[in-house]
C-alpha cells in the first residue's frame, strides 16, 4: 500500500499505519512508479499543482487497468478521484464529495503553501476549503451570523493561496480569530484520515466498474520509458563505458565509423514503440516541411506529388519516421552501444589506454580558450560535421554542454601538450 501525502498529513500519523509505504506529494510518473513498484493499492492525497508536471490521468487509469485500487482523498486526490471515479477510483472525504457535485471546481480550493519535507511539510496558508468548513462551523455556533460567515469566505477567496493565511483572512475580526484558533475545522487532513483507514481496511467501491480498458499509447509509451530511467530500471553505462565513449567522441572519424552500427544495436534491444498519435504525426510532418522548406500548402503538395505519395502514404511515412525517432529516444543514450561496438571492432582497448594516457598527464601548461573558441578549433582540427557537438549531446543524453566543453578543454590542453612535446 502506497500513499502520497505531504501537508495534509504533516505531523506523525503515519505512526499508526505502519503498514503503509507514505511517498511524498504525487507529481507525474509517481503512480507509475507505484504500480512497477508492486502497490496493490494507492491513495493519492497530496501532489503538485504547478512547477512540475501533475499527476496524470493516464498513469491512474494504467493502474487501474492493472487491477490496482487507487484512492483519492483531500486534495489533488480528491480532484483527480472526481474526474476518474467512473473509471473505478474511489473517492473519500467531502473534499472529494463536493467536487464530485460541482460544488466546489477551482484547484485553489486545496492548494496551500507549505514547509519542506524535513520539517514535515507544515502547512504556511490555509487552504479555501478548511476556511469554508471553519466558518460553517462558527455560524452553526453563533460565532458569526451567516452574512459575516459569507463575507469572510469571500475575502479569503480573493486572497492568492500563496498568501492566504489565517491573519490575512480574519484581519479586524479579533473575536472570530480567537474563536477559530480554539475551534478551526482541517477538513483536508480528517479526509486524508479516512483514505488512511479505507486503505488500511481494504475498503472497496461495490458498485466500481470492471478495470478499465487501457490503450498504450505513443505520447504514455515514451513518458513510461522516461519514469522507467528516472527511477534508475533504464541502461545506465558502466563508469568505464562512459570514459571509454567519450575518448571515442573526442576522434571523430573513429566515432562516426561506429555511430550507425551502435544506433541499430540500440534499435534492435530496444521494445517495440506505440504507434504515435495524431499529435506525433503532425509534430513530424511540421518538422519535415521546416526542413524541406514547406511553407505554404502549395509546395507542401507539389512534394507529395513529386514523391509518388498520396495522404495515405504521407501517412504511414510520417508514422514510421515518428517510431522510429520514438524508438531511439525510449531505448535511451548510446554509450552503452558505442562500447558494445568498440569491444567488437577492437577500439575499446584502445580508447581506454588513451583515456588512462591523458588521466596521468598535467594538462595545465596552456590557458583554456572559451567555448565557442573550443568548439571552432575542434571542428576545424578534427574536420567534423557542423551539427557534430549537437549529435554528441544527443548521443550521451547530456541536458546541456558543460561536460562536453570540459571534455573539449581536456582534450585541447592534451593536443597542446603533444605538440609541444614534439617540437
Amino acid at each position: 500500500m502506497i500513499v502520497f501525502a505531504g501537508p495534509s498529513l504533516s505531523g506523525d500519523v503515519g505512526v499508526a499505519y505502519p503498514d503503509i509505504d507514505f511517498r511524498p506529494p504525487a507529481r507525474q510518473g509517481d503512480v507509475y512508479r507505484a504500480v512497477a513498484d508492486g502497490a496493490d493499492a494507492i491513495g493519492i492525497v497530496d501532489g503538485y499543482f504547478e512547477g512540475v508536471p501533475s499527476v496524470w490521468h493516464k498513469e491512474i487509469l494504467f493502474a487501474l487497468h492493472r487491477g490496482v485500487r487507487v484512492f483519492g482523498a483531500a486534495s489533488m486526490g480528491a480532484l483527480r478521484a472526481a474526474e476518474m471515479d467512473a473509471f473505478g477510483m474511489v473517492g473519500i472525504g467531502a473534499i472529494y464529495d463536493a467536487y464530485r457535485d460541482g460544488a466546489l471546481e477551482d484547484d485553489d480550493e486545496v492548494a496551500v503553501l507549505h514547509g519542506p519535507a524535513e520539517a514535515g511539510w507544515p502547512s504556511v496558508t490555509v487552504p479555501m476549503v478548511n476556511v469554508r468548513a471553519t466558518l460553517g462551523g462558527a455560524a452553526e455556533a453563533g460565532a458569526v451570523d451567516a452574512a459575516e460567515a459569507d463575507a469572510v469566505i469571500a475575502r479569503a477567496k480573493a486572497i492568492h493561496y500563496k498568501d492566504r493565511t489565517w491573519r490575512r483572512v480574519l484581519e479586524g475580526r479579533p473575536v472570530l480569530a480567537d474563536w477559530v484558533a480554539e475551534n478551526g475545522v482541517d477538513l483536508k487532513r480528517r479526509d486524508a484520515v479516512a483514505l488512511l483507514d479505507a486503505i488500511r481496511d481494504g475498503q472497496a467501491q461495490d458498485d466500481a466498474p470492471e478495470p478499465p480498458l487501457f490503450a498504450w499509447t505513443f505520447a504514455f509509451s515514451r513518458a513510461a520509458r522516461a519514469w522507467d530511467r528516472q527511477a534508475g530500471d533504464g541502461d545506465a553505462p558502466p563508469g568505464d563505458d562512459l570514459v571509454v565513449a567519450t575518448e571515442l567522441v573526442l576522434r571523430p572519424s573513429r566515432y562516426l565509423k561506429l555511430r550507425d552500427k551502435a544506433r541499430l544495436r540500440r534499435l534492435a534491444v530496444s521494445p517495440v514503440a506505440a504507434r504515435p498519435d495524431m499529435a506525433a504525426l503532425r509534430e513530424r510532418l511540421d518538422r519535415c516541411r521546416r526542413e524541406l522548406g514547406l511553407f505554404t500548402r502549395e509546395a507542401l503538395d507539389e512534394w507529395v506529388r513529386e514523391t509518388g505519395l498520396d495522404e495515405r502514404a504521407l501517412q504511414r511515412l510520417m508514422e514510421g519516421d515518428a517510431m522510429l525517432v520514438a524508438a531511439e529516444v525510449d531505448a535511451g543514450t548510446l554509450v552503452a552501444h558505442l562500447a558494445a561496438e568498440m569491444k567488437f571492432s577492437g577500439d575499446y582497448r584502445l580508447m581506454k589506454a588513451f583515456a588512462d594516457a591523458r588521466r596521468g598527464r598535467t594538462l595545465l601548461a596552456h590557458p583554456v580558450p572559451p567555448p565557442p573558441a573550443l568548439v571552432s578549433w575542434f571542428a576545424k582540427k578534427f574536420d567534423t560535421p557542423d551539427d557534430y557537438i549537437e549529435m554528441w549531446e544527443e548521443d550521451f543524453g547530456y541536458e546541456d554542454r558543460k561536460t562536453i566543453y570540459r571534455n573539449l578543454a581536456e582534450h585541447y590542453l592534451y593536443c597542446r601538450l603533444i605538440e609541444d612535446e614534439a617540437e
